[in-house]
């Protein structure tokens, strides 16, 4: 059975019901629209390199409205492009802003979509990773929840001649995934820790903003449209700031998505 890509990846919005849009729309805040930076920084050239595959990433990342809790969720990849659907968290009977993130590290672009607001908007890259080099080829021995790894040291040459340093742990008994990647630049730290690791490569459509959605200026744009939709009595404005045609590629699934990304 073919299912639309948006009712997947975030049917837990609709979960909540519809007894009262106002109690069940979610909370959104400005800053949520932002795409998390191992997305689009140097550390996606560490998350790049496997043919496809779906994990739960749990990072270290504060989310900005999210009572202090740490950023975690559900990443797919395959051949260069990501897919990322943080957890939500439910308080009050309003889930967070339940937005999913696309990040192209081939075209150096992205999206941010709103399934709520059946809408996208473009992100653009400021710089790339242009080459990585890894310390030896032997790495040191550890585990990493009960992952047989190595360890290696990694350095990121960006395009705008910046270098980021980056502690990598393979798992020998997961084709040496990254279990764990962390920041070894400096100033404020990062760390991802990987889990449910599955090798099937995801579904090409879901790396594309759905058939049908509308285009947004930005990702502020969309959020805008998010909050003043998120205080409005009922919540059922239409849009007030979008532009350009809906994109042309059709964005239905014909396999389901993995376990967690739903």
């Amino acid at each position: 059975m073919r299912k639309e890509f948006a009712v997947l990846c975030v049917v837990s919005l609709c979960a909540a019901g519809c007894k009262s849009a106002r109690n069940a729309a979610p909370a959104f805040h400005a800053g949520d629209e932002s795409m998390p930076e191992f997305l689009n920084g140097p550390a996606v050239a560490l998350l790049t390199n496997n043919a496809g595959y779906s994990a739960h990433v749990a990072t270290d990342i504060v989310r900005p409205y999210g009572g202090g809790q740490a950023l975690t969720g559900a990443l797919l990849q395959r051949n260069g492009r990501l897919v990322f659907q943080p957890d939500q968290i439910v308080k009050k009977k309003k889930p967070t802003a339940g937005l999913i993130f696309i990040w192209d590290a081939n075209l150096h672009q992205g999206w941010t979509l709103s399934e709520a607001l059946q809408g996208y908007a473009p992100v653009e890259g400021t710089v790339s990773a242009t080459n990585v080099q890894f310390d030896s080829p032997a790495g040191i021995p550890e585990m990493i929840d009960n992952h047989p790894s190595h360890r290696y040291e990694a350095r990121v040459t960006c395009s705008d001649g910046s270098v980021a340093l980056y502690k990598v742990w393979q798992a020998d008994d997961l084709r040496h995934f990254p279990i764990r990647i962390q920041s070894d630049t400096g100033g404020k730290p990062m760390t991802l820790d990987f889990s449910n690791v599955l090798f099937d490569p995801p579904n090409e459509t879901l790396f594309n903003p759905p058939d049908g959605f509308v285009r947004y200026n930005s990702p502020v744009a969309l959020m805008n449209e998010l909050i003043i939709r998120d205080t409005t009595v009922g919540g059922n404005q239409e849009p007030t700031e979008y532009s350009g045609p809906p994109p042309p590629r059709s964005a239905t699934v014909a396999q389901p998505l993995p376990p967690g990304y739903r």
